[in-house]
């Protein structure tokens, strides 16, 4: 066989295993941006943002206020920066909770965090009741939140520190998790 040959038959084998590399793409290296370059920016953001849920029968279920709301597409995550969250509930006092951020995926749950503040009052006693954590998970359709943060839980007459906390606002039950402490002032 001379040398024509071989050019002949070589080359268009050698173009064919070519073609074939560059056309398959399992071939192909994708090389990913870093993350601190492909930043997600929001798809649309809210200045002063103010939301009212309401039950079925048109009484106000809970409202959301915030400094800033950021929605977030491809993780869908909305922001809220200065949350002010009233939990209203029917002929029982509104509970109040505010933080520093809030992020949620879903409609009926936020996490919040930094400097995270609960105000309020049981339906029994009436006493005020303040509460101080770092995060917080709050389920607005039970009315229930909890953190596995340190909390601290103040009266006017007791003061009561526990890490972690369940609370359901709609029984009026606080539920302390581990290394509770308490101490009552008499008055």
């Amino acid at each position: 066989m001379g040398q024509s040959n071989w050019v002949r038959l070589g080359l268009p084998l050698i173009l064919v295993s070519a073609l074939y590399l560059w056309v398959t793409p399992e071939r192909q290296t994708i090389i990913p941006a870093p993350q601190s370059e492909a930043k997600e920016v929001p798809d649309y953001s809210i200045e002063t943002f103010t939301s009212s849920v309401f039950n079925a029968d048109g009484s106000l279920k809970y409202t959301i206020e915030a400094n800033r709301l950021d929605h977030f597409p491809i993780r869908d995550i909305t922001q809220l920066k200065a949350p002010f969250i009233k939990l209203y509930q029917p002929n029982k006092p509104t509970w109040y909770i505010r933080a520093e951020t809030g992020y949620s995926t879903e409609t009926d749950i936020i996490e919040l965090s930094g400097d995270v503040n609960i105000s309020g009052k049981t339906e029994g006693s009436h006493k005020p009741i303040t509460m101080q954590t770092d995060s917080l998970t709050l389920q607005f359709d039970r009315k229930y939140a909890e953190t596995e943060d340190a909390v601290t839980i103040a009266t006017n007459t007791d003061e009561i520190r526990s890490n972690g906390l369940q609370a359901d606002f709609a029984n009026d039950v606080l539920t302390f998790i581990a290394q509770v402490h308490a101490k009552h002032v008499y008055q």
